[in-house]
């Protein structure tokens, strides 16, 4: 009798979505989720096709050049639980899923030619969940090109409990890259973006570094 056996014996899994047993996301559901096809402009949210900003004017302020965003969050309110229980109940287990969206939408994408990067967390916080959820999600996207070089400085207040001012300073200057990037086309993973603060500075200490181009990919934008 193995271990897997007995903690779904005591511990069984239900579908997030439809409750049904077995796992915790089921087939029929994963199916339902509708994929964003015309990615936006992140500051006015114009329609581009390809996540890059409509003009230098939405751009200004920016310091990464597209993002990619596979589903839109208040939209879908099954793909916010499944986040947050990836992430605060700490059930690795639906890294599977959430990589199957991420590597639809890198298909619009050579990912080959890019370095992908997740967004870190600092060492306190990566003791505390046991992982890196956008780590786990970059080494998930089946490519040798992933490197985990961007370092926090300090630990912080939790995002998602500040208003956007507050993520804003939270943040700002917090994020160092412990390589040289020189030319490189960088791809940045997250798991979602709001006021895209996180992606920003993330992007910052990345063309500081020498990279050329960032581009972001995130599961979900909260508009």
């Amino acid at each position: 009798m193995n271990l897997e056996f007995l903690l779904n014996l005591f511990f069984p899994k239900f579908c997030l979505g439809c409750k049904a047993e077995g796992t915790y996301l089921c087939e029929q559901c994963f199916k339902s989720f509708n994929m964003c096809l015309n990615q936006r402009c992140a500051r006015c949210e114009k329609v581009t096709g390809n996540g890059k900003f409509c003009s230098r004017i939405c751009a200004n302020g920016f310091s990464f050049d597209q993002l990619i965003i596979c589903m839109d969050y208040k939209k879908t309110p099954l793909l916010k639980k499944i986040i947050s229980n990836y992430k605060y109940n700490f059930l690795k287990e639906l890294s599977g899923c959430l990589i199957e969206m991420m590597k639809f939408e890198t298909q619009r994408l050579n990912i080959e030619e890019y370095l992908v990067v997740p967004v870190p967390l600092h060492k306190k916080r990566m003791r505390y969940r046991g992982f890196n959820q956008s780590l786990l999600l970059a080494k998930g996207l089946g490519v040798d090109n992933v490197c985990d070089c961007i370092k926090r400085i300090s630990y912080n207040n939790n995002q998602a409990k500040l208003d956007r001012a507050g993520r804003l300073k939270n943040l700002r200057d917090n994020f160092k890259v412990n390589r040289n990037l020189c030319g490189r086309k960088v791809l940045l993973i997250d798991d979602v973006a709001t006021t895209c603060s996180t992606l920003n500075e993330c992007s910052k200490a990345l063309k500081n570094a020498g990279a050329k181009e960032v581009c972001g990919l995130v599961l979900a934008r909260v508009w």
